[in-house]
């Protein structure tokens, strides 16, 4: 049975802003028609959206085969500044493992602070961004995603379902990246 959504016929998400989605792991299964559900909302129009996987859901059966992988390129964001005007730039860090960068992950130093709300969290992360540079762990060839990965595999480069979609609603690159 095909499901429909209900669309009001005023602008959805007018205020033009990152949604986020808790789809039902059947929701999930259907590629084209979770995208087409967002659409239907309005994350279209804020330029991403954010997807939280059904608790059911796993991008792969396990994660102990990972710690080898190699981080050609780690950047270090670095910024100067005051007043409200900031300038900043990345410094690239020498090569690490993912075993190596979860490390540093989870030290002392680059744990996430104690906070009971996410605005105080990002309050924390902007006053410390001057003196404490996060290192980011982006642009690595590869995917978290097994190859039997059933439903929303982003190892498949692209998903075919993005294909047919119009550019304005959803970017792709045709190579998997592996953001941490």
């Amino acid at each position: 049975m095909e499901q429909v959504w209900e669309v009001s016929s005023g602008p959805q998400n007018p205020s033009c802003h990152i949604m986020t989605f808790y789809p039902t792991m059947e929701e999930f299964m259907d590629f084209n028609q979770f995208i087409a559900q967002m659409e239907s909302q309005g994350a279209h129009r804020g330029g991403l959206a954010k997807v939280i996987p059904p608790k059911e859901w796993r991008a792969r059966q396990s994660y102990d085969d990972m710690d080898d992988i190699l981080i050609a390129r780690p950047l270090q964001q670095k910024a100067y500044g005051g007043a409200g005007v900031f300038t900043q730039f990345h410094r690239k860090r020498r090569a690490m493992t993912l075993r190596q960068y979860r490390q540093l992950a989870t030290s002392t130093k680059y744990q996430t602070p104690a906070h009971l709300t996410f605005e105080e969290l990002e309050q924390k992360y902007w006053k410390t961004r001057v003196y404490d540079a996060p290192i980011y762990g982006a642009g690595i060839s590869g995917s978290l995603f097994d190859e039997n990965t059933a439903h929303w595999n982003l190892r498949l480069s692209p998903p075919p379902a993005v294909l047919c979609l119009q550019p304005h609603h959803l970017l792709s690159q045709h190579r998997t990246m592996l953001r941490i």
